[in-house]
């Protein structure tokens, strides 16, 4: 039951974190691939958190795998406080 807690908390943290970092993010300001990699781990930690309701019961390795992605989005999270970070940001078209 412990696990299956921390799996939800870690799938809705990292859900969160990427709505969040969405909400800066914009075919004008940001490389296609970083909207296409955010889009993507969003996608998949929203199913995470509706997984348990189809029945899928996590594991201590998956678990703690979902922990460190979250662990990561929130580590670099100040880098994205005044927007999309540099390295990220799409070339102005000429």
């Amino acid at each position: 039951m412990i696990q299956l807690v921390l799996f939800e908390v870690f799938a809705l943290t990292l859900t969160y974190s990427c709505v969040c970092r969405a909400s800066f993010t914009s075919k004008a300001n940001t490389r296609r691939d970083v909207r296409w990699a955010f889009t993507y781990l969003g996608v998949m930690a929203l199913l995470g958190v509706l997984a348990p309701l189809w029945g899928y019961e996590p594991d201590g390795f998956t678990t703690a795998l979902l922990g460190s992605i979250t662990v990561v989005q929130l580590v670099t999270a100040h880098h994205w406080r005044n927007g999309v970070p540099a390295p990220f940001r799409r070339e102005p078209s000429s």
